[in-house]
């Protein structure tokens, strides 16, 4: 249930609960304009056709020229030009108007195979060494779908003028000319564009490759190892399943970043000079790279922290599994996940290599740092939604702030409105008492890093932040959400042993924990717990730990493995989607 909730709110996020019911209303009112041109309302006819092919054009305003509009609400636009073609038929207009208007429907009707053939042909592959994806021109989805409307609006509009209808058919020839034109470019272009990728992979001969794959944003989970990866001084490439996210990817890199949406051009990319596959997330469609056994493939995730994603039964697939420290072996076990121990390599976590250490007893800079609320139930232990509370009570013990939500919080109503009311907070205290607090922009466009250490406390809940924060061995509060009791919580959360617990909710609590930050009894227990999380290793060369680990595998010789084969996959071509390739030639 806790899952099915989680997928239910996910999707209100995005706005697809909203896109249904205007998907909905739109049928609606295109069948109504054939009953009404049936019925011989021309009037009625055509607002009704009007209202949703004026619909159609305004959805047009964002990134108008994205593949992702073909087919969009095509199934309205293909009645409203049906209601065309009972429109026609009733009049006095000319007889091959009809035709006109049913091969426009016809053209509609194909746009998301169209779609599909196109992005096919125009695959992203950004960096990559001896590799030009330029095309004479490109194939824009919003003219096909913007001349759609115009063309079916002038058709309909013949029957009352019948030049408009003269000049409906010549624009829906042009419109079919070019339509085809395309298509028959992007099946040359499919044809042999894997075959240039491959030849430049080749010639590339990188080392080893990360693997990423997920929803838009996650870039994010990738950029913290960018710097640590490129240490390891070998070539390599990233492979990215959906054309968004591998053109966000690109945005942070000039490593190669190669799109390989389908099952086809996953295959491309498996080279004989790959030795090692990396990974960050345990995302869906990590097992399909995974099934490739002539790698080793190591999941580093892309943070440690006592959250149910630190120990995920997922994880068992991967060869190697890259933790901190030995914290990060043990909430496998303690979690009933069993993975045998030579599967798991202390490798340190490189991202806080840059993190100070505390020099003074200096109390007056506190980052709130509070992580966002997941995507299911039971992942959920973000404090955002008590943040109003937690912010009034530093104010109130005068601490300056510097408040760095999660930048998944702003995808989700809710967490946005929470964020709002503390930047208010924040902003009518910096006026009544000139403490310079940082929020905002100013705060996000720093590295968590330089807010770690431009602070001398921390107030979060359960994420990799505060983990990550420990190596500063500087006082913090964790702030719990949920019912458990303080047993269940210290077992369920370990690193709560070097903090200042406090439900989130509970103002006497958080006030007192707050307190305790300035008075600090429990520095000896952190640097016990430093070491714990995040490895037991010399502050000088830290991050070369986790260098030195995959360069080793990288240098190590190939895995004699099996040839993967698709016998129980699906079909290449039935796993191009829509929605995730929607911005494959933006």
């Amino acid at each position: 249930m806790s899952a099915l909730l989680g997928r239910l709110r996910l999707r209100l996020r995005s706005g697809s609960a909203a896109k249904a019911v205007a998907t909905g209303a739109l049928n609606t009112l295109a069948v109504l304009a054939v009953c009404a041109a049936a019925l011989d309302a021309v009037g009625w006819a055509l607002t009704l056709g009007g209202v949703v092919l004026a619909a159609n054009a305004l959805g047009l305003r964002r990134r108008p020229r994205a593949l992702r509009h073909l087919g969009a609400w095509g199934a309205a636009r293909t009645v409203t030009a049906v209601a065309a073609v009972v429109l026609v038929a009733g009049s006095d207009a000319p007889r091959w108007s009809v035709f006109t208007a049913a091969a426009l429907a016809a053209l509609v009707a194909t746009e998301p195979s169209g779609a599909r053939l196109w992005r096919a042909s125009s695959r992203p592959v950004m960096n990559l060494p001896g590799f030009d994806l330029r095309r004479p021109y490109a194939r824009s989805g919003g003219l096909v779908v913007l001349a759609s409307v115009v063309l079916v609006a002038l058709t309909a509009l013949g029957a009352v003028a019948t030049w408009l209808a003269v000049v409906a058919a010549v624009g829906t020839l042009v419109d079919a000319a070019v339509v085809l034109g395309w298509t028959l470019q992007a099946a040359r272009d499919r044809g042999r564009l894997d075959d240039e990728v491959r030849a430049a992979l080749e010639a590339y001969a990188p080392r080893f490759m990360v693997y990423l794959s997920g929803p838009g944003g996650t870039q994010y989970q990738l950029r913290t190892w960018l710097e640590h990866l490129a240490a390891v001084d070998r070539r390599w490439v990233i492979v990215v399943r959906e054309s968004p996210l591998a053109l966000a990817v690109a945005e942070l890199t000039d490593v190669p970043v190669i799109a390989a949406r389908t099952l086809a051009e996953l295959d491309g990319v498996q080279l004989d000079s790959l030795r090692v596959a990396i990974y960050v997330n345990n995302g869906a469609k990590n097992g399909h790279n995974v099934r490739y056994r002539d790698l080793t493939h190591v999941q580093l995730l892309h943070g440690d922290s006592d959250k149910p994603s630190s120990y995920n039964p997922v994880t068992a697939m991967f060869d190697e599994i890259f933790v901190a420290g030995q914290a990060g072996v043990d909430r496998y076990e303690q979690h009933g996940v069993s993975i045998p121990a030579h599967k798991f390599r202390i490798v340190g976590r490189p991202q806080v290599q840059h993190i100070a250490r505390a020099t003074t007893d200096r109390r007056e800079h506190v980052l709130y740092a509070p992580t966002w609320t997941g995507f299911h139930a039971d992942n959920n232990f973000g404090s955002l939604a008590h943040g109003t509370l937690l912010v009034s009570e530093l104010l109130a013990a005068g601490w300056t702030v510097t408040f760095r939500p999660h930048p998944f919080s702003m995808g989700d109503a809710a967490s946005r409105g929470h964020i709002a009311d503390i930047h208010a907070l924040l902003e009518a205290d910096r006026a009544a008492s000139g403490r310079n607090h940082l929020y905002g922009a100013a705060a996000s466009e720093l590295d968590l890093d330089e807010t770690f250490n431009s602070s001398d406390a921390l107030v979060a809940d359960v994420s990799s932040v505060p983990a990550d924060y420990l190596f500063s061995e500087k006082p913090f509060v964790l702030a719990r959400v949920g019912q458990d009791d303080d047993a269940t919580f210290l077992a369920d959360f370990p690193l709560a042993r070097a903090a200042y617990v406090a439900h989130a909710a509970d103002a006497g609590e958080v006030r007192d924990a707050i307190a305790r930050l300035r008075t600090d009894d429990m520095a000896a227990t952190r640097a016990d717990l430093r070491r714990y999380y995040l490895g037991d290793f010399p502050v000088e060369g830290y991050g070369q730990v986790f260098v030195d680990a995959v360069r080793a595998l990288v240098d190590a010789p190939r895995t004699a493995g099996q040839q993967a084969t698709d016998d129980d996959e699906l079909d290449a071509s039935e796993l191009e989607t829509d929605e995730l390739d929607a911005g494959a030639t933006d």
